[in-house]
């Protein structure tokens, strides 16, 4: 054999033994693969930075890789540990993810008592009833705390409104009278509510601006029972008891005696209120008479106001008698009767008469009566009785006694010698005292002075 032919074998022989060779093939990888055509799993197919070679589960999610954090109960595996726990009780409510409706809210879970929040508290589907939880009528109340969910007038807290309805949502139609329903409802049916300013709803004849009338009502709510006489209260009552009002035409109701078609009265006055004074002049009609206690004893020979003797606020009485023999013959008598006494009207004997003052006998005592004022400046009114027959001055000086308020106030019977002070006359036949005045304050020293006459004086 020659020696080509041995280096031939040998190379085929050492053919047989090597590994055959791929190619293209300039990986690594054992297996027969062509190394010139890249392998997709080293491709970053969803631009997350790593390829399913590089350990990314998902290479079609973005969302899906190793450097992702575990999104709780989606039922993906985010990062791509399947050691990492995906139903979670995110809210602590005490319920998974997987059957919690808002893990993010423990206010919400199955189960869960349902409140008035516009949330499904009990994971039910529905907030509360369906539809209570919703805000109809956009007052910012839910339909649930909304006591009328079709008005956005009507809502907790709102301002209450004269409008009939209850906008505040407290029970009640309230204005102007809290927690008082019905004050928005117009209960006579006058066109006007209590909120409206109608002063009496249970009366369809009283109202704002309605027509006064004479019904002793405060018909139009002004305040004031005024009918005939506007702004002026007490119009429509009947002050002085005799069955009319003023607005009734009661011409003077502070005197029961005078209303339209009573009896006429003395001369000069109105008491029927026709406008036409009287003048029947009948003594009948007096409010009050004084009867004299004896025959002949001429009573009311002189008459007058005495003052407030009593200091009661009421003006008295003197009437004097000076024929009256209770002090002898021809003495005279005169009478106090106190304001309180006659107020009420009424027929008098002279004998029941506050106080008496009587004369020695002849004096006729009481042919003149005055009120003398407040001589001694007590506050109380003091008098004057004049007679002009009495003889301590000469045979009929005449003579005035003064009795002080202070003295009488108490009413009783008075001899004339107990008089406070008395004036004689000058000369006899003088008949002083026969007149008898208050004189005013005279000389401006604050005291009331004092008038006597004396009309046979020479």
């Amino acid at each position: 054999m020659n020696r080509s032919l041995l280096l031939f074998l040998l190379a085929l022989s050492l053919l047989s033994v090597l590994p055959a060779c791929d190619v293209g093939d300039d990986d690594d990888d054992t297996s027969d693969d062509d190394d010139s055509t890249p392998d997709p799993a080293d491709t970053d197919d969803d631009g997350d930075g790593l390829s399913e070679n590089e350990g990314d589960c998902d290479d079609s999610d973005a969302a899906i890789s190793p450097n992702e954090s575990e999104a709780t109960c989606d039922g993906v595996d985010n990062d791509c540990d399947q050691g990492t726990p995906d139903d979670i009780d995110g809210d602590a409510d005490g319920v998974l993810c997987s059957t919690d409706c808002d893990d993010a809210d423990p206010a919400n879970f199955p189960g869960n008592t349902e409140i008035c929040d516009g949330a499904d508290n009990d994971c039910d589907g529905t907030s509360w009833v369906t539809g209570e939880e919703t805000d109809d009528d956009g007052d910012g109340a839910l339909a649930c705390v909304d006591c009328d969910d079709s008005d956005g007038a009507n809502y907790p807290g709102n301002a209450e409104l004269c409008d009939g309805a209850d906008n505040d949502c407290n029970g009640f139609d309230d204005m102007g009278n809290p927690g008082v329903a019905g004050e928005e409802a117009d209960d006579d049916g006058d066109g006007q509510s209590e909120c409206q300013g109608d002063c009496d709803d249970a009366e369809a004849m009283t109202y704002p601006e309605a027509p006064e009338l004479c019904d002793g009502a405060d018909n139009d709510c002004n305040g004031l029972d005024d009918m005939g006489n506007p702004g002026v209260a007490g119009e429509e009552a009947d002050d002085d008891g005799d069955g009319q009002s003023e607005c009734q035409g009661d011409c003077d109701d502070s005197d029961a005696m005078t209303y339209p078609g009573a009896p006429e009265g003395l001369l000069g006055s109105d008491r029927d209120c026709d406008g036409v004074p009287g003048g029947s002049g009948s003594l009948s009609l007096a409010d009050a008479s004084f009867v004299g206690e004896n025959a002949y004893d001429n009573s009311g020979s002189s008459v007058a106001s005495a003052g407030d003797v009593d200091g009661d606020g009421l003006d008295d009485l003197l009437i004097g008698v000076a024929w009256n023999d209770d002090g002898g013959s021809n003495a005279g008598k005169t009478y106090l009767f106190f304001g309180s006494t006659v107020a009420a009207g009424g027929p008098f004997n002279l004998s029941l008469a506050d106080a008496f003052f009587v004369g020695p006998g002849g004096d006729r005592s009481g042919v003149s009566v005055a009120s003398a004022g407040d001589v001694d400046g007590d506050g109380l009114d003091d008098l004057l009785i004049g007679a002009y027959w009495n003889d301590d001055g000469g045979s009929d000086a005449g003579k005035t006694y003064l009795f002080f308020g202070s003295t009488v106030a108490s009413g009783g019977s008075f001899d004339l010698s107990l008089a406070d002070a008395s004036f004689v006359g000058e000369n006899a036949d003088d008949h002083s005292g026969v007149s008898v005045a208050s004189a005013g304050d005279v000389d401006g020293d604050g005291l009331v002075d004092l008038l006597i006459g004396a009309y046979c004086n020479d």
